[in-house]
């Protein structure tokens, strides 16, 4: 579904007041914290015991997770934010031609 341009405009009136927070922060919360800690749990502790039955949680266990999930989230919010960035320039470039 193609968001309408009121839509838009609202996600990139959003994206700005995110984007004063700078980059480091962004990947840090959005990508680090909320996606990679959520992806630890859901996966490197509960999916997994779901899956492998009774795993030994063992420290090693613990670490390679954390480590994966880690670098995921760093991954996932570096690409976010890279993403939104293209749409954001994209977009003011868009409205600078309109009102021009």
């Amino acid at each position: 579904m193609i968001p309408r341009r009121l839509d838009l405009a609202a996600a990139m009136a959003k994206w700005a007041r995110i984007r004063a927070g700078g980059r480091s922060r962004f990947i840090l919360l959005r990508g680090l914290l909320a996606w990679g800690g959520t992806m630890f749990v859901l996966m490197g502790l509960g999916f997994s015991g779901l899956m492998l039955g009774a795993v030994a949680y063992t420290p090693k266990w613990l670490a390679l997770n954390a480590a994966l999930w880690t670098s995921g989230g760093l991954m996932f919010g570096a690409l976010t934010w890279y993403q939104n960035e293209k749409l954001y320039h994209r977009h003011k470039a868009a409205t600078a031609g309109e009102i021009a």
